[in-house]
């Protein structure tokens, strides 16, 4: 082969890749998950009042009842943009001063090319179509996510609360598959934004699970998007 042609290849290989580079700053990582205690509402305690015979009393009942379709999750995110190879030595990276980018939950894998802006509707067969279904969650308007360095627009969200009651942390949802699941759920990374709690966290979601079952869910992690 002559040189120059042998060159001419060299440079092309180079371009392309550094087109792939820009294209995608970072890739999705399989995040290590590091789990903390799990909670659940306590039983309010039964108010009472007395009962006499001949009389007519109105009474006003308030209580929450807490649902058994939803999974929530919350906390850091910690990371850096990172050149490794295969066994993840480090040749370079780069910290992260600000956390950004994309938290991704499914119980599936997850075909990154194939993603699309999901159907609210599509998972109400998980949680079923009472009050707290996935048409009634995803109603906080929409979102346009960048996932794999494509935009995705019209991605039905919710908005779950900080300690006022405010919707602070946007979650979307998506499918693979052209439309016909798993599915995905995308929750934008903020850097120590106010909880549910009155702490800080850069990442709050919840996932749809059938009642008392169980159900299995992987977590990856997008930098820097």
């Amino acid at each position: 082969m002559r040189k120059d042609v042998k060159n001419f290849l060299v440079f092309g290989l180079i371009l392309v890749m550094t087109l792939l580079v820009l294209h995608q700053s970072t890739a999705q990582s399989g995040a290590t998950v590091t789990e903390g205690t799990p909670e659940t509402a306590v039983e309010g305690t039964a108010g009472n009042t007395t009962a006499e015979g001949g009389n007519i009393t109105e009474i006003n009942l308030s209580a929450d009842s807490q649902t058994i379709h939803w999974q929530g999750f919350w906390g850091q995110v910690t990371g850096a943009i990172a050149l490794e190879d295969a066994s993840g030595n480090t040749m370079y990276n780069w910290s992260m001063g600000t956390m950004s980018g994309n938290v991704y939950i499914s119980n599936e894998s997850i075909t990154w090319a194939d993603l699309e802006a999901g159907e609210a509707a599509d998972c109400n067969n998980i949680v079923g179509t009472s009050s707290d279904s996935c048409t009634n969650t995803f109603n906080d308007g929409s979102k346009t996510f960048t996932v794999a360095g494509t935009a995705i627009a019209s991605v039905p969200i919710v908005q779950t609360f900080n300690y006022t009651g405010s919707g602070t942390f946007d979650e979307g949802i998506l499918e693979d598959n052209g439309g016909t699941g798993p599915w995905v759920y995308v929750a934008t990374i903020y850097n120590n934004a106010n909880t549910f709690k009155d702490g800080s966290a850069d990442f709050q979601a919840i996932v749809p699970v059938n009642g008392s079952n169980t159900i299995t869910y992987y977590f990856w992690i997008e930098l820097g998007v």
